[in-house]
């Protein structure tokens, strides 16, 4: 990435998020970047532009602000009330006061999210969270994660001339911490954050609130008590055989590998006894539990497997997956099997290259 000049007049959803910034940083012009090649002109970066502004409290951070989910030039959103995706991201780094250049990952790490939309289709809002390939921030022992996006509360809403677009700023998350916003729910994790740190500052070394044994058994309860609002979960390997007999009920095995059935026992039992269905999503195949009165299973073509549940199932079903590698059956539920298996090994490292002389 190189820094940029000033974007041309012809730009009026990107002169609209300008003049929201320059109210909230008003006499501090921003650090502009944005690729070589615009994504637009066949470029592979997705994003425009990135400003970054520089703020001392309450800690010395920097505030990135991407330019490209929203349309920054004509129109070309489908929903005529939004402006583009209808957002832009913003993260919010911790820093040393005494820097003055942004840090380059954070720009490339914004823009790896960017290519993660407009490859997938996919839009992020406030309430989702996801997890990253690897910890974020420049060292790989980093220990956020996963991340959140929540509604920046320094940057309400904008109705620009292109339509709305909401400012979502993302928030880094420990393992454990990403493992309650699955359990409960992402919000209720972030209001937790923004009790010690109400700027939502990220420090992509810090240590996890849930230390805190108050905190933890807060998330415990209120995941008892008001379920879990994830949806769904992926894992590569999740998968079933179908066993299809002539004169009698057909045979079905699903799998899972052990620490995915792990992480899917937790968020199970906050989902069908509150009403509310769960898609263990693969490679290729998903197994899909949905609340019912009545206990059945079902196989939709060769990609998913439907099973019904009532809320005593869900329970024995939730316990069984935690417990570790073997299979077992769930009863009143004649022909289906589960198959925990051994997670496989990470791959061994590759050895690290001899480094080149200096010139």
């Amino acid at each position: 990435m190189s820094e940029n000049e000033e974007p041309q007049p012809s730009a009026p959803g990107w002169e609209a998020i300008d003049a929201r910034l320059s109210e909230l940083y008003p006499g501090q012009p921003p650090q502009n970047y944005g690729p070589l090649l615009s994504r637009r002109l066949g470029g592979p970066d997705p994003l425009d532009g990135l400003a970054a502004f520089k703020r001392l409290v309450p800690r010395p951070h920097w505030n990135f602000i991407t330019y490209g989910f929203s349309d920054l030039y004509e129109k070309t959103g489908a929903l005529p009330e939004l402006s583009g995706l209808g957002f832009e991201l913003t993260l919010r780094l911790l820093c040393a006061a005494e820097e003055f250049e942004p840090h380059k990952w954070a720009l490339t790490f914004l823009q790896d999210l960017g290519r993660y939309v407009f490859s997938t289709g996919s839009r992020f809002a406030a309430g989702d969270h996801m997890e990253l390939k690897e910890p974020m921030g420049p060292q790989a022992d980093g220990t956020l994660v996963a991340v959140a996006f929540t509604a920046d509360s320094d940057l309400p809403p904008l109705e620009g001339p292109n339509g709305r677009l909401d400012f979502l700023q993302v928030v880094g998350l420990t393992a454990d911490e990403f493992l309650a916003a699955k359990r409960w729910n992402s919000a209720g994790v972030v209001e937790m954050l923004a009790r010690s740190n109400p700027r939502l500052i990220t420090d992509p070394r810090r240590r996890s609130v849930l230390e805190n044994a108050a905190l933890l058994a807060e998330v415990d309860a209120k995941a008892v008590a008001e379920g879990s609002s994830t949806g769904s979960l992926f894992n590569g390997a999740t998968s079933f055989t179908l066993e299809k007999r002539l004169l009698r009920r057909s045979k079905v095995l699903g799998r899972l590998g052990h620490a995915p059935a792990r992480e899917a026992a937790q968020v199970l039992a906050g989902r069908v006894p509150f009403g509310r269905s769960l898609t263990l999503a693969g490679t290729e195949q998903s197994i899909v539990f949905e609340p019912a009165d009545t206990a059945q299973w079902s196989v939709d073509g060769e990609s998913t497997l439907r099973i019904g549940l009532d809320r005593s199932q869900a329970v024995v079903l939730s316990l069984a997956l935690g417990r570790g590698p073997g299979q077992f059956t769930v009863p009143g539920l004649e022909g289906l099997r589960f198959e925990v298996t051994e997670d496989a090994p990470p791959p061994e490292a590759a050895p690290a290259p001899e480094p080149e002389p200096a010139p």
